[in-house]
């Protein structure tokens, strides 16, 4: 996802580790960079994915691609790692495809809704999976559920549903999966772990508890 901010010191377009879309054709097209005048003052440029050792698949493909393994594991817990922000086209397309909204924390749903974004895909979560009763994480498993989560406590959510028998599965959506399925080696993981490669197809690792590692 791309930012843009404007201010005293001037328009600001910050990439992040971003990789070029046909969408960003009409990034001159926003409300900040349409204005009379309007310009843009600097540029912060990450080219993290302009090693040609990242050779990644369209993120559409990838979402594809992962979708087709949780529809037949649906209804269950789905447990997504992602940061402050970001990955909210991904969030969105396993809302309306599952048909369900995700879950997310209050910090990150007021963002949300400051965005725009819309309200129809994401709702607050009553707690955090840590907190949630085994009554509650069952109720939501068994229903369908998507759940952003951060990635220190993916698998954290992920072991302790579980652990009172829910199906539950986690995803690690990074551009970083694509040396660490290379490696063989699942970097979510903080003692390091290994992935079979018959667990790398389309993209997408899998490592033995369950997490789904692809670059998005």
């Amino acid at each position: 996802d791309l930012f843009i901010f404007a201010g005293y010191f001037g328009t600001l377009l910050y990439t992040g580790d971003f990789r070029l879309h046909q969408d960003h054709a009409h990034l001159s097209l926003q409300p900040l960079l349409s204005r009379p005048g309007a310009e843009l003052s600097r540029i912060f440029l990450d080219n993290t994915f302009c090693h040609p050792r990242f050779q990644q698949p369209t993120r559409e493909e990838v979402a594809n691609a992962v979708l087709k393994r949780l529809t037949g594991k649906w209804p269950c817990l789905i447990f997504v790692s992602v940061y402050k922000l970001g990955k909210e086209q991904l969030l969105q397309k396993l809302a309306k495809r599952l048909k369900t909204r995700v879950l997310v924390p209050k910090a990150r749903a007021a963002c949300l809704e400051a965005t725009r974004l819309s309200s129809q895909d994401f709702e607050p979560e009553p707690c955090s999976p840590q907190q949630a009763s085994p009554e509650e994480l069952w109720k939501r498993s068994l229903k369908g559920c998507v759940w952003a989560v951060t990635r220190r406590t993916l698998r954290k959510s992920l072991w302790r549903a579980s652990e009172f028998g829910v199906a539950a599965h986690g995803l690690l959506p990074s551009g970083w999966a694509e040396i660490a399925m290379s490696d063989g080696i699942d970097r979510s993981k903080d003692d390091g772990g290994f992935c079979s490669d018959e667990e790398q197809e389309d993209g997408i690792s899998v490592s033995d508890d369950g997490v789904f590692q692809f670059a998005y």
